[in-house]
């Protein structure tokens, strides 16, 4: 993610956040941020975490501390190194090339002791993440640091890791199984007192405007902004966007047979699903509007809520008149 203007709050944290976002070819995430500090980042991330989160810069010369040091306990031959990478740039299989990993793996768990093996893999782990990271904004002249990387990124899958330690062990051989038998303690009751009513967002119309109420709409966006910290740029427009949701949702047809012949749970379901439907076709035009509703739970809840509740008044005014 390259980041190219200020960011502050839980605008900070909803764009950066997005990166974490889990895919099945996604293995990394970068940010390359032009306008803002660490000291501004943590700032804005601070309130949702209880210890600091940014440290200081990465120096960029670590990654040839770390080469030196993988290749001082001789697990590896840069030759290997060398021909392991070309058959990988070459779209040679990589189960094709297991022996030439397992020839490392072997040295590794042979030649190495317990605590040279956890240095070794520590270090590796480092080495791959390091890469990835400082290759991005770092123009190294070494194509040795990139094969390396390639090397090593196979290699990690085949040096284990640390076994955790079994807590549980020898505890189910200290119990008599034939003194164990069941005493009732004791009985009680439980009583929850009633806290204070959630009120929905209002759903009420006033007069016989066939068109959701500009004031109510701009009421609705100004508890947005109250309540999720957003700042619209033009609150206008995303007022008629809105507006027009409400329109589009309560001409479907789908949307109408709903209401008229289900409950309002299931009728809910079908509103939420067509809503989201039309908001993604105004994601271009009120994109700051879009990401809002459709990273933040709660405001996407608040979102729904409110067309359902215009929808549901226009269409069932309709259906009185037509009666």
């Amino acid at each position: 993610m390259y980041v190219d203007k200020k960011l502050g709050g839980v605008k900070a944290v909803q764009t950066l956040s997005r990166l974490n976002r889990s895919h099945p070819l996604k293995k990394d995430t970068f940010v390359l941020d032009f306008a803002n500090t660490a000291e501004d980042i943590e700032k804005a991330f601070n309130p949702y975490f209880e210890s600091t989160i940014l440290g200081d810069a990465t120096d960029p010369n670590k990654l040839f501390d770390l080469q030196d040091a993988l290749d001082n306990f001789q697990v590896y031959t840069k030759e290997q190194v060398f021909e392991f990478s070309e058959k990988i740039l070459a779209n040679v299989p990589v189960d094709q090339l297991h022996a030439m990993l397992d020839t490392s793996s072997e040295i590794f768990r042979n030649d190495l002791a317990e605590e040279q093996q956890a240095d070794f893999r520590a270090k590796v782990k480092t080495y791959v993440r390091l890469y990835i990271f400082l290759s991005q904004i770092v123009p190294y002249e070494s194509p040795y640091l990139e094969r390396l990387y390639i090397f090593l990124n196979h290699l990690q899958n085949k040096l284990g890791g640390d076994t955790s330690l079994d807590l549980a062990q020898g505890i189910l051989d200290n119990i008599d199984m034939d003194s164990y038998r069941l005493q009732l303690e004791a009985t009680t009751n439980m009583v929850m007192e009633q806290g204070i009513d959630l009120k929905p967002i209002p759903t009420d119309m006033r007069g016989g405007s066939s068109e959701p109420e500009i004031d109510r709409l701009s009421n609705i966006l100004q508890t947005f902004n109250d309540r999720y910290g957003t700042q619209f740029e033009d609150a206008d427009k995303v007022r008629r966007m809105a507006e027009d949701i409400v329109n589009d949702v309560a001409k479907n047809k789908d949307m109408v047979s709903s209401l008229k012949y289900s409950d309002d749970q299931n009728a809910r379901i079908t509103s939420d699903k067509i809503a989201q439907e039309e908001l993604l076709k105004h994601v271009t035009t009120n994109f700051d509007f879009y990401k809002l509703i459709t990273d933040n739970r709660d405001a996407r809840e608040d979102f729904n809520a409110m067309v359902f509740g215009m929808v549901k008044e226009l269409i069932n005014r309709g259906m009185n008149m037509q009666e």
